[in-house]
């Protein structure tokens, strides 16, 4: 149990309270302006210097409502954007019907004239001497189960035994020749 003297402020509270009540804002106050000379008691200015506080108090009540309604409101409509969104998404996911790819077309091999052979499966051109092209980039194919990477960077394809460094240089591994 605390004592009044604990409390720190009770001095102060007290008085507060005190001076609240005769102001003309409390019940004392709102007495002593109805028993005043200007306000007789049971006068219509008695009563309409009471009613001006009342209303006052009235209207921050009546504003507070409408505050709270409208934020309601808004609540509920957001949730129900919410809700149409969430409907909306569902009903075009149960539409949303995967890409089939389409078959090709013919036999994915397509012969030339002179020779050379494009496999359109597989993009690669290859020429009537055996050279093979990437027919979409337009660089030699090489196989890459035949290509060994090493750590700088560079490469042995070893199909034709032909290292290639960082920098781009060629060197034929069986004749130490730069190709």
């Amino acid at each position: 149990m605390t004592s009044i003297f604990a409390t720190g402020s009770w001095i102060s509270t007290v008085w507060d309270a005190g001076k609240a009540a005769t102001d003309s804002t409390g019940m004392m106050g709102a007495l002593g302006a109805a028993a005043s000379k200007k306000y007789a008691p049971g006068s219509i200015g008695a009563y309409m210097a009471g009613q001006q506080s009342t209303g006052l108090a009235l209207a921050t009540i009546a504003q507070t409502g409408v505050t709270n309604v409208t934020e309601l409101a808004i609540k509920a409509g957001d949730l129900a954007m919410q809700k149409r969104m969430q409907d909306r998404i569902a009903e075009a996911n149960k539409h949303n019907v995967p890409m089939i790819p389409a078959a090709p077309l013919g036999d994915p091999t397509i012969y030339f004239e002179n020779g050379s052979v494009l496999d359109t499966a597989n993009n690669i051109l290859t020429l009537a001497n055996g050279k093979k092209i990437d027919s979409i980039t337009g660089a030699d194919w090489v196989d890459p189960k035949s290509i060994i990477q090493m750590g700088n960077g560079s490469y042995l394809n070893t199909a034709t035994n032909i290292l290639t460094m960082a920098n781009g240089t060629k060197i034929d591994t069986v004749t130490g020749l730069v190709v």
